[in-house]
């Protein structure tokens, strides 16, 4: 059975959790699997198939080692503080949070090359994910590109279960800004050498994709490559060899062919829009700083 998990890395999504875990695998005294791990937010969840999920993630040799887990989606799922608490009370949370309505425009066209909602210009989306019954009835998965950036609202559930001094609160922002500063702050927070210099540090996640053209192209290839429920709330690759091989291929096609024809120039919201956003999360990003008195003065909703 797996030992106690030092720390888990969540927070909002294209935030830099990403780049955070290449560098603190990098650091010789921390192991974290690959990827991302799903096993609370799993709509199968059952507690009985932990120590099976569990037990293949870490060396069998981890004691000496802090052990965490990245899955940024557990801040924004109300079930996964209590389930994480269960098996895990002593874990350390690490929430890495960035300006909710930046947010908001790549977690949007996110789903939408992952096949979750249309792709559309990103104005016309705000208003269809914000306001029509119709479209959040037939893409059930667009709440979550609202309710993912309502941080306070789903921090105040993991302090419910664990201590204060158990919770770090960190910002895209200053990732960006001061990685080497932040890399050590979260080092000391976990418990390892801090002066240990990470050598990823020029690693960098994949990148959003917002153009239309090339999102719809990508959509075309995904129902070749992969199969989705009947309400679009789960997606899932098909395995044989030849869907494989034929992913792999498209995947490069994309990275040296289309990306060298569709400009990938971040969309630049309507004022209308902004303003729309700005007041859906004022209200939290509020509560955010009073409560936990993080530094996100410059993030435009506040």
């Amino acid at each position: 059975m797996v030992k106690d998990l030092d720390f888990l890395v969540i927070g909002a999504q294209k935030s830099a959790t990403t780049y955070l875990q290449f560098a603190l695998s990098d650091h010789p005294l921390i192991f974290m699997p690959k990827g991302e791990i799903s096993f609370f937010e799993d709509p199968d969840y059952d507690v009985e198939k932990f120590d099976q999920i569990f037990d293949g993630l870490f060396p069998q040799d981890s004691n000496q080692l802090f052990l965490g887990i990245k899955r940024p989606n557990y801040l924004g799922k109300p079930e996964v503080p209590q389930r994480v608490a269960h098996h895990f009370p002593n874990a350390k949370i690490i929430a890495v949070l960035r300006n909710p309505v930046d947010r908001f425009v790549s977690a949007y066209f996110h789903y939408a090359r992952g096949g979750f909602v249309p792709v559309e210009p990103i104005d016309l989306a705000i208003e269809k994910i914000l306001y029509c019954k119709e479209y959040q009835s037939k893409y059930k998965r667009s709440a979550e590109i609202v309710e993912f950036g309502l941080y306070s609202k789903y921090l105040n559930l993991y302090s419910s279960y664990y201590e204060r001094g158990l919770l770090k609160l960190v910002t895209h922002d200053q990732m960006l800004n001061d990685p080497d500063l932040v890399i050590k702050d979260i080092y000391h927070f976990i418990g390892v050498d801090e002066s240990y210099k990470p050598t990823t540090m020029s690693e960098r996640p994949q990148l959003v994709i917002y153009n239309v053209t090339r999102l719809k192209l990508l959509r075309m290839f995904n129902m070749l490559t992969s199969r989705y429920n009947s309400d679009f709330t789960r997606g899932y690759g098909k395995k044989s060899v030849f869907h494989k091989i034929l992913s792999k291929l498209y995947e490069y096609f994309d990275a040296f062919v289309m990306s060298k024809f569709f400009e990938n120039n971040k969309p630049r919201l309507s004022v209308k829009s902004r303003l729309i956003l700005r007041d859906v999360y004022k209200e939290d990003v509020r509560v955010l700083k009073a409560k936990y008195g993080i530094d996100i003065s410059d993030w435009d909703c506040s």
